[in-house]
């Protein structure tokens, strides 16, 4: 099994100045050097004992999902003690805040992994004569939420997309141009002062969109506008059926699964940060009749009222009855690894699966879901488990044109 592990700890003073050098006094700030190319870092593979990458999310509030800052933590072989930090400091290296990538190579297919910056570098030694590093990891989200910016003295960006805003945002942070994907966003917002940390105000605009926004196993800063669960292809078609049936690929252990009302909300109230907004409620009268008030309320930066009201809709539609659903599923590539690897390693935030399950009596229950946290564990010689947190997809079914089953008039909802 061939897992990557490469550090940025080699840089010495004949290194292009445009590059990012971690400790460096002009060429170590976010903003001033760009990402290095990968003939840069050190190839640190053959120490590698063990391996944990943890992208994770938390659902904010109905369909809005922020996503963590992603982590990461390897083992590496220091028997010789050319890890330990008395060796790295004699040399004039620093290991934390160098770049660390992980990549898996698969049947000639070279997979990111995770892509970040060490946080911690902690020599063990576990007998005479044996030591390990162990070194942890963040991604670019956390250097966005690390950064502390002064506010803006005069409000910008009066009637922008929030894609648009996100571009600013990492303009003022500093971001590499080309270290982003970022979607022109479906609504215009209100001027900002920006202020506060970049992660902070990035995610904010990321609820307003009802969008992701997330680091991938890359470096890059994604910013998905909410259409895109509606028209991308990896969101509106299954990538892959999971069970224990014919043709389907498996999972291991049991699934999560959840029937309550933890995630009920039956009045949202949207307002627009404006001195004479209007709040804009939406409810459903059946739902709080059977189960009570559930209520949520939000102020935005959205620039209208009509668009608090279309905001306020969307989410309740999301979530206004409870729900059974599949929450979790883990994957263990031992049990087919040729069909299995190209899933685990190919799947990213808001890909839509299908997962069967086959409880006693005879039922089949097929359920599409969406891609929300990934965890990859590693240990050898050869035991890589993936865990996948899952969100319904099946209350995205608004109206797309063209599509099968999501462009039936009278059947499907227009979206926000």
């Amino acid at each position: 099994m061939t897992i990557l592990v490469d550090f940025g700890l080699l840089q010495g003073s004949t290194i292009d100045p445009t590059y990012l050098l971690v400790g460096h006094p002009t060429q170590g700030l976010i903003g001033t050097g760009r990402i290095a190319p990968e003939d840069v870092l050190a190839d640190y593979s053959a120490r590698l004992m063990s391996m944990q990458v943890q992208r994770t999310s938390t659902r904010r509030t109905g369909p809005v999902i922020e996503y963590n800052a992603g982590t990461a933590s390897v083992t590496l072989l220091n028997d010789d003690g050319a890890l330990d930090p008395y060796t790295l400091d004699a040399a004039g290296l620093v290991a934390p805040g160098a770049v660390m990538r992980i990549r898996k190579v698969h049947e000639g297919v070279t997979y990111p992994v995770f892509y970040g910056w060490v946080d911690s570098w902690i020599p063990e030694q576990r007998g005479p004569d044996h030591a390990v590093v162990i070194v942890n990891a963040s991604d670019a989200l956390s250097r966005l939420a690390g950064s502390r910016l002064a506010p803006l003295t005069a409000p910008v960006g009066d009637g922008e997309d929030t894609g648009a805003r996100i571009h600013r945002i990492l303009d003022w942070a500093g971001w590499p141009t080309a270290d982003r994907l970022i979607d022109t966003g479906r609504s215009t917002l209100l001027p900002t002062q920006l202020g506060t940390d970049p992660l902070s105000v990035a995610q904010e605009v990321a609820l307003n969109e009802i969008g992701d926004l997330y680091a991938d196993a890359e470096g890059r800063i994604v910013f998905r506008h909410r259409h895109r669960l509606l028209t991308d292809t990896r969101s509106t078609t299954s990538q892959a059926t999971f069970g224990s049936g014919p043709g389907e690929l498996r999972w291991v252990d049991s699934l999560g699964l959840s029937h309550d009302r933890g995630a009920l909300i039956n009045r949202v109230t949207a307002t627009v940060d404006l001195e004479d907004a209007v709040p804009q409620t939406a409810s459903d009268t059946a739902s709080i009749d059977r189960y009570g008030v559930y209520p949520h309320e939000e102020t935005l930066q959205l620039e209208t009222n009509d668009e608090a009201a279309g905001w306020a809709s969307y989410v309740l539609r999301q979530n206004h009855l409870p729900e059974f659903r599949v929450t979790s599923m883990v994957v263990d590539v031992r049990v087919d690894p040729a069909a299995l690897f190209p899933q685990v390693l190919g799947r990213d935030f808001g890909d839509r699966v299908t997962v069967v399950r086959r409880p006693p009596g005879g039922i089949v229950d097929a359920r599409e879901v969406f891609v929300r946290s990934i965890e990859h564990t590693w240990s050898p010689p050869d035991q890589w488990r993936t865990s996948w947190e899952l969100q319904p997809a099946d209350r995205y079914l608004f109206m797309t044109v063209g599509h099968p089953s999501m462009g039936v008039i009278g059947e499907n909802a227009l979206a926000y």
